[in-house]
């Protein structure tokens, strides 16, 4: 036997191990019991919240169940938490609008029947004032019901109805009232004063016009001026020339 093979005969083999200390062992012993524990602790109290959460449950919908008849609603929607959060008032523009709707009618209505049954009702006239438009008038007062001056402060000589003013001087209008018209020729103004519908006065020959058409003018106020003398006055009536007039203490008195 060669010493080799000696050496290979009483070799011992050996087989490397984790050694742990007995401290060790109760240690890891000990986590796995608290572990196992703490499992079953939180299993127990699992189950427990369970059965007190059905408990109360149960307790709830018998509580539901003993309500009256007009609480079925209540019942039926007590853990429909989604419908009841989306619900919404209901919008109060619809009666807004419906209340403002049947006022208009209703005033629309009053005012065709007091049109119809009271003409001279306040609501009409107040209507009248505020939404019509002017509407034309008619002034059909005669000339011998005004108050009427002589055109002028010169000498004044009257032929059959028609004044002659010979001097320069400025033109007055006899009546208060407003230019009808204003026109231009040759150099000299003519001019129209509408009394009213049927007094007029036309003043012709004039040098300066202080008046545009549409203006009102008062005897007081001179509305144009012959610088050369000439202009004449003429006074109608209807068209009609009026001659049944005297110039006294410069004023035109109507003679019956």
């Amino acid at each position: 036997m060669s010493s080799q093979d000696y050496q290979e005969m009483i070799e011992i083999p050996v087989s490397s191990c984790e050694m742990i200390s007995g401290q060790s062992t109760r240690n890891v012993k000990r986590k796995r019991s608290l572990f196992k524990t703490g499992k079953v602790l939180k299993k127990s109290i699992d189950d427990t919240a369970k059965v007190d959460l059905l408990k109360t449950e149960n307790n709830f919908l018998d509580s539901i169940d003993n309500l009256p008849d007009d609480a079925e609603n209540l019942k039926e929607g007590a853990f429909d938490f989604d419908n009841q959060k989306n619900d919404k008032p209901k919008s109060t523009k619809f009666n807004f609008v419906t209340a403002q709707v049947v006022t208009v009618i209703v005033l629309a209505l009053g005012i065709f029947l007091t049109n119809v049954f009271w003409k001279d009702s306040g609501i009409n006239n107040l209507l009248k004032s505020v939404f019509s438009v002017d509407t034309l008038t008619t002034d059909d007062r005669n000339y011998d019901v005004f108050t009427a001056f002589a055109p002028s402060k010169s000498q004044i000589t009257v032929t059959d109805g028609i004044m002659t003013l010979a001097a320069p001087c400025s033109v007055y209008s006899p009546s208060d009232g407003k230019v009808a018209s204003v026109s231009l020729s040759d150099g000299k103004y003519t001019l129209t004063i509408a009394h009213s519908d049927n007094y007029k006065t036309i003043i012709t020959g004039a040098d300066y016009c202080y008046y545009n058409e549409g203006d009102k003018v008062f005897t007081s106020t001179p509305v144009c001026y012959s610088k050369e003398g000439g202009v004449t006055v003429a006074m109608y009536n209807s068209g009609a020339l009026i001659t049944n007039f005297q110039i006294e203490d410069e004023m035109v008195v109507w003679q019956k």
